[in-house]
């Protein structure tokens, strides 16, 4: 939680569950104003299926086989204002 740019407060990252955004966090504002909430959030998909490498693989195979691996983790930023 951001206010005026300073954080204020956030929490650790948690395994999706029904009680993941149980979260509660308290502060005080100096004058009465319109509040802009991002919250963001972390996808993770299983990258152990997305590639095989045997004991032979060239350059191109290590390559590709990073580039999958960056694409398995997907962040998310959504506001609510």
């Amino acid at each position: 939680l951001m206010v005026d740019n300073n954080l204020i407060w956030q929490s650790n990252w948690r395994p999706p569950s029904s009680t993941c955004w149980e979260s509660v966090a308290s502060f005080e504002v100096s004058q009465a104003r319109e509040l802009w909430i991002q919250v963001y959030w972390k996808r993770v998909y299983s990258i152990s299926n997305t590639c095989t490498l045997g004991s032979n693989v060239s350059r191109a195979d290590m390559s590709r086989a990073a580039d999958e691996s960056l694409q398995a983790a997907d962040w998310v930023l959504s506001a609510v204002q």
